[in-house]
């Protein structure tokens, strides 16, 4: 009985991730060491080290190198908060983004996406 209640756990986890926001984006935590060889004067945050093709990031002008801050005024401490914020919103919802970049602070409005069913 345990093992089918744990099977159906994880399949109920899988379809939220699915069904949630998209960005597109690959990322690592932002480390004090990390900020230090970037110049950066903050040691949380999460750093952009990829933006797949044609997606919502890269629609709404995401960059690698970007650290992101925010969404819609959450701060975003490291990449985990990032997912959970992210995929709790529904695909097709407008997100204003804060990003810094090149010394200063720029916020990108970014219309979330579906994840697309091949990268499950």
């Amino acid at each position: 009985m345990k093992q089918a209640t744990k099977l159906c756990l994880a399949v109920v986890v899988v379809f939220q991730w699915i069904s949630g926001g998209w960005l597109g984006v690959m990322v690592q935590d932002l480390t004090p060491e990390l900020a230090a060889r970037h110049g950066l004067r903050i040691e949380t945050g999460v750093m952009v080290t990829r933006v797949q093709f044609n997606s919502p990031a890269m629609r709404g002008g995401v960059q690698e190198g970007d650290v992101v801050v925010s969404v819609n005024g959450k701060q975003i401490p490291d990449s985990e908060t990032l997912k959970q914020v992210v995929t709790r919103l529904a695909p097709g919802k407008p997100i204003d983004l804060v990003v810094l970049r090149e010394g200063g602070e720029k916020t990108l409005q970014i219309v979330l996406g579906e994840i697309p069913r091949d990268a499950v």
